[in-house]
């Protein structure tokens, strides 16, 4: 009942996951995809269909910085990462959750908002820039009207506002951030940051109402910088529009903007350019339970080797020396501005938390930038775009460290669960597990996915060794025909990781998703010890039977699983 709402009907009424999946029809050829034909509070009629992670999956983060027209580089990123990978779905659909900064989150907003792919975004940021990056008419002529466009930019902003108030009022009208059919329907969540113009707080926009609850909840780590602006009534709704206009409203391009209801904001780039740490501390209170995620994917929106080289030549401005003022500005820009910076800052931090340190983070923890000799061009300069485009796309189509990211992402398309609880004997748990798919038969990048895991010579390693009893990838399905392959394990307690990886012949083994974790647990995310209690009825609970320690596994009564299908 404390959940936050965070799917909302036509009808205006928004549910939390939990009474969707409780009062939606569901099929077994997808388990994953709830449908509804009226709505269950006021039942009329509609047709809503959302996608759950499945509780033992694990999940995939995309972070997108901001850069204004440079954004073109994340596109081509995506549209290189979905190329290699080969599938027939949207390269988004492979991320459950994706944030960004100013133009970042309009690329968030093309791909998961809008439903389009990377090619479609591409040219649709084409045409939204060169309509809001035209420029004020100027008055007058020579040093007159140089003046005037001054004065103006100064007082209202470089570009202006009703620009892009108009175009983002075309492509999104009047929805609201929970409106997202097409979000809803693959289970992905997206967010961005914008900042009080007022107080400078960093407030996170979400398409699922958030999950930190701001800075005032008792939290263990200290670790919440942002608060999360949510609705509480129907009036108060945040329209798409409004949001995305907060998200542009980088001082000096365009002016701060009005939420009604919620205050003024200007561009969240302000605070955190790369949003990677407010992307990482969602996720840890999303799922408190992962050590990691399966993926963390960090995209940059270009760096230039020549201002590097400007910046430790040590000369003194024209007009403020070396000053003090000059100093704190360049540190600050440095560390907000800098993305790969503040990535590896990230990167340490989680490879000094991680028991397997900084061996075990570079495996899922990946960052991803264009580097230029020349300078890179102006923020708001649209005939740029094709050239930054061309120069990403030779980049990331030829880099091998995005081929390694698409095999890890094919591998993360694959799961596992407990079909019983564990049982014991002679020492040891026997772990009956099935291996299944993120991708159900009914999608057609199914049968596309197993077909090419074939061709690469895909075997699955169970603790980091092929099973003998696991077959060929293409050849496993269930009744349903949906991916399944049964297998089996031994371990002295419920505290040992399961390790299951895909590997590729003449590769490495990539992790499925969520792996590795403890048996124990994947035994609390299925709620098995419920199940078993309810099975085994007195049998467990006699006074006489001598129970295990804790940790291990209940006494084996029967000597296969019950479940095995």
């Amino acid at each position: 009942m404390q959940s936050a709402p965070e799917h909302k009907f036509p009808c205006g009424h928004v549910l939390c996951e939990d009474c969707c999946k409780a009062l939606g029809r569901h099929f077994d050829t997808d388990p994953h995809l709830y449908e509804f034909d009226y709505c269950p509070i006021c039942e009329l009629p509609c047709k809503v269909a959302l996608r759950v992670r499945p509780v033992t999956a694990g999940f995939r983060v995309l972070s997108i910085d901001g850069g204004g027209i440079r954004a073109v580089i994340p596109i081509q990123f995506l549209r290189a990462l979905e190329q290699t990978i080969g599938l027939d779905m949207p390269v988004q659909e492979h991320f459950d959750l994706s944030y960004g900064t100013s133009s970042g989150s309009m690329v968030n907003l093309a791909l998961y908002g809008l439903g389009m792919k990377a090619s479609e975004a591409f040219d649709l940021f084409k045409q939204l820039s060169a309509r809001v990056f035209r420029g004020r008419s100027r008055v007058g002529v020579g040093l007159a009207a140089t003046l005037q466009a001054l004065v103006m930019s100064y007082r209202n902003g470089r570009f202006p506002a009703g620009d892009i108030d108009g175009a983002l009022s075309d492509i999104f009208n009047d929805a609201t951030l929970l409106d997202h059919p097409y979000m809803s329907s693959i289970g992905a969540r997206t967010g961005f940051p914008i900042v009080n113009a007022e107080t400078s707080e960093t407030c996170l926009v979400t398409s699922y109402n958030g999950a930190a609850r701001g800075p005032d909840l008792s939290d263990c780590s200290g670790t919440t910088t942002y608060r999360v602006l949510r609705s509480d009534t129907a009036l108060d709704d945040i329209l798409i529009k409004d949001a995305a206009r907060c998200a542009s409203a980088a001082p000096w391009y365009f002016t701060p903007h009005k939420i009604p209801y919620h205050g003024t904001y200007i561009d969240g780039g302000l605070s955190d350019n790369n949003p990677c740490m407010l992307a990482m501390q969602e996720l840890q209170r999303m799922a408190p339970e992962l050590p990691r995620p399966d993926q963390f994917v960090s995209v940059g929106t270009g760096l230039s080797r020549a201002s590097q080289a400007a910046g430790t030549g040590g000369k003194d401005s024209f007009l403020f020396g070396n000053n003090s003022l000059r100093q704190t500005f360049k540190h600050y820009w440095s560390e907000n501005f800098d993305g790969d910076k503040k990535f590896a800052s990230m990167r340490n931090m989680m490879a000094a938390t991680l028991p397997n340190g900084t061996g075990d983070v570079d495996g899922w923890l990946r960052r991803f930038n264009l580097s230029l000799e020349e300078e890179l061009p102006d923020l708001a300069d649209a005939r740029a775009m094709d050239d930054l485009a061309n120069a990403a796309w030779v980049l990331f189509t030829s880099d091998p460290a995005l081929h390694d990211l698409a095999r890890a992402v094919l591998a993360s398309s694959f799961y596992f669960e407990l079909r019983c609880i564990p049982m014991y004997e002679n020492g040891y748990c026997t772990c009956y597990v099935r291996i299944l798919c993120r991708i159900p038969v009914t999608k057609p990048a199914f049968t596309g996915l197993l077909q090419k895991l074939d061709a690469m010579g895909a075997r699955f390693l169970l603790q980091k060794r092929t099973a003998r009893q696991i077959k060929p990838v293409a050849a496993s399905f269930d009744q349903t025909g949906n991916f399944s392959q049964p297998v089996s394990l031994r371990v002295r307690d419920l505290e040992e990781p399961l390790d299951v990886r895909l590997r590729f012949l003449g590769t490495r083994g990539y992790h499925i998703s969520a792996s590795p974790v403890s048996i124990d647990t994947l035994i609390k995310q299925q709620k098995l010890e419920l199940a078993s209690l309810s099975h085994a009825g007195s049998a467990y609970n006699s006074p006489t039977k001598k129970r295990r320690p804790s940790g291990h596994c209940h006494r084996k009564v029967k000597r296969h699983c019950s479940s095995v299908r």
